[in-house]
């Protein structure tokens, strides 16, 4: 049997299903599923919002020269602030905590709410599918994902079981 799981935008664009589809590939990719327990999906939605984050990046504008690993940003620069990149640097320290919801008083409000869906999908699928296989495994491929700046994911992901 064959399954196709198709990403497509909820009402708030961050809400989605490519962050399971996401999910779903990194375990089944490095032989993880179905999760062994509880905390074993909720560590696996959590290292695919670091690596995969619903939010692309943020735009923002410096407001005075800044220095940054050697190199002078003016006063004005737009920046686009990728928060993949943030969590890949190698000078971050591991436990530092996940941006992929925002920070301080840009923090989004649904963050718990997302965390849980996202989880309670993967547990779902978890229970019902206990033996997929990725059949395309290119489609994880973030070369292949949609082209967008803002939300970022799978469109598509083919497993069969």
């Amino acid at each position: 049997m064959s399954q196709v799981f198709h990403a497509v935008r909820a009402p708030t664009a961050l809400i989605r299903p490519g962050i399971v589809c996401g999910t779903v590939a990194r375990l089944c990719a490095t032989g993880s599923w179905p999760p062994p327990h509880d905390a074993a999906v909720r560590e696996a939605v959590g290292t695919t919002f670091r690596h995969h984050s619903p939010l692309v990046g943020w735009l923002r504008s410096t407001t005075r020269d800044i220095e940054s690993s050697g190199t002078t940003v003016p006063a004005g620069a737009r920046l686009l602030l990728l928060l993949a990149s943030a969590h890949r640097d190698p000078d971050r320290p591991p436990n530092a905590p996940s941006l992929s919801f925002g920070a301080g008083i840009h923090y989004c409000p649904g963050a718990a709410y997302t965390r849980r869906l996202v989880h309670r999908a993967v547990g779902a699928l978890a229970a019902a599918c206990p033996g997929p296989a990725l059949a395309d495994p290119a489609g994880t491929d973030p070369a292949r994902w949609a082209a967008n700046t803002g939300v970022g994911g799978p469109t598509r992901l083919t497993v069969t079981w």
